[in-house]
């Protein structure tokens, strides 16, 4: 039991450093062509490619959800390449939002950053812990299991369930909303990004959860879905948000 919990410690700061790794690289990236996304269509696509395989699967996934923008290189120092994904940046110039996917078959990461205009000029700052939270979600992703219950942590109550998470869910659809962010894989993946974001903005844990569960309460009511169902949800999803953050991070609050 203690060499069980002695490595799950060991890959959370393997997956924590390399977080941090990884969005040093992205934030460089992008400062690099911040002018470009400035001045454009306030929109850049920025890729790395490890081999023809993941570059034909990036260019599917870009054109599967609609992406149309400027096209750039994502530079990785060599002696870092081999500890890349295949990986697509798509950065866009609006509200500070993020998103992500993580293709296993073809080892393939692809997230999506907004990034603020402030006073006229793009503000990374204020996305940056969002970069943090989308890559740690998504290296969580990453580590899981195939089979149930589709996690890394084991030794929880998880809830009980036969399938992985849907790949994609209608905002419009609220049993399809609580079926996605209540699927232990999800769960588990949700908690360690945005626990993330709270250590790299320090602020509570609560509170970040308290703020992305405002935009999915919003993207419901957008939707038309019944305010009533909606608290439901919402109250739903942070109960088991925050008992399995608590279980895995006492220090979460």
């Amino acid at each position: 039991m203690f060499m069980q919990f002695r490595d799950f410690l060991i890959k959370e700061g393997i997956l924590d450093n390399t977080t941090t790794l990884m969005s040093r690289v992205v934030v460089n990236n992008i400062k690099k062509h911040l002018d470009k996304i400035q001045d454009s269509e306030g929109s850049l696509q920025l890729i790395f490619a490890k081999n023809s395989q993941g570059f034909a699967s990036m260019q599917k996934s870009a054109r599967h959800l609609g992406l149309v923008s400027n096209t750039g290189s994502l530079e990785i120092p060599s002696e870092l390449e081999s500890e890349f994904p295949n990986m697509m940046v798509y950065v866009v110039k609006g509200d500070p939002s993020h998103s992500g996917y993580f293709d296993r078959v073809n080892n393939v990461l692809f997230i999506q950053i907004g990034i603020p205009e402030v006073n006229g000029k793009l503000d990374l700052n204020a996305t940056l812990p969002m970069i943090k939270a989308v890559i740690r979600h998504e290296l969580e992703h990453s580590e899981q299991s195939q089979s149930a219950p589709f996690t890394r942590v084991k030794d929880y109550k998880w809830p009980d369930t036969t399938v992985k998470a849907p790949w994609s869910v209608s905002f419009a659809e609220p049993s399809g909303v609580e079926e996605y962010l209540t699927h232990p894989s999800e769960i588990e993946a949700w908690v360690s990004g945005l626990y993330k974001y709270a250590k790299t903005a320090k602020i509570p844990f609560s509170s970040i959860v308290e703020k992305q569960l405002a935009r999915i309460r919003q993207s419901m009511a957008e939707n038309r879905v019944d305010p009533q169902r909606i608290e439901e949800i919402i109250q739903s999803v942070k109960d088991k948000w925050m008992n399995f953050a608590r279980f895995r991070y006492p220090r979460a609050t």
